[in-house]
């Protein structure tokens, strides 16, 4: 029961991200980017990561810098 709870909590951070990252308003992409920055832990670190590289593909042209470094600083933790 743990375990589905960790991954409606997971599949939730995915869509409430994907949600954020389509604002029209460029602070609050930065600012969900930060979010999930903070959010990332081992056990969400694949479906965040997705979400983010799957982002990356469709993302405004001044975005992409931003995301891209915090997809490299993901990785990297």
């Amino acid at each position: 029961m743990l375990l589905t709870k960790q991954i409606k909590i997971e599949n939730s951070e995915a869509q409430v991200v994907a949600f954020l990252f389509q604002d029209s308003d460029a602070s609050i992409r930065k600012r969900a980017l930060e979010l999930v920055y903070v959010l990332v832990n081992e056990t969400n670190v694949k479906p965040l990561t997705k979400e983010l590289i799957d982002y990356l593909e469709v993302s405004d042209e001044e975005f992409k810098g931003d995301l891209t470094a915090k997809i490299c600083s993901i990785v990297e933790k």
